[in-house]
């Protein structure tokens, strides 16, 4: 199993935990609901985000090493175009709060540089 994969699964691991505490949020305490569901929403798109971004990276390099073919594409528009469609979910929305959408848009980034600073460690 390569190291992105690895990621990956520890990525998925730690968001479905994040976002059961949303949604326990969510359910048992009414004055942070609309914060619950920020968190959520944003944490859902951030975790396609990265699967996108993971499955985008190996076709990429799965091109380069058969083809040698130079131009490359990483799909930045599609992760953006995402990531404003759940803003814009959430401007729409009066139930979804918009700072707590965007919070939990970067949260698998955070993650990831956490997971990626513990197996370097665990490594050396």
């Amino acid at each position: 199993m390569d190291d992105l994969s690895i990621h990956l699964k520890a990525l998925q691991r730690v968001t479905f935990i994040f976002l059961a505490i949303c949604l326990m949020g969510w359910a048992l305490i009414p004055s942070v609901r609309s914060i619950a569901a920020g968190l959520v929403l944003g944490g859902i798109v951030s975790l396609v985000n990265s699967y996108f971004l993971a499955y985008k990276i190996r076709s990429v390099t799965k091109k380069v090493l058969e083809e040698g073919q130079k131009r490359v594409n990483l799909g930045l528009l599609t992760r953006v175009a995402m990531a404003v469609l759940a803003v814009m979910v959430a401007v729409k929305s009066d139930s979804v709060n918009v700072y707590a959408t965007v919070a939990g848009l970067l949260f698998a980034q955070f993650i990831i540089l956490f997971i990626g600073f513990t197996q370097t460690r665990k490594n050396k």
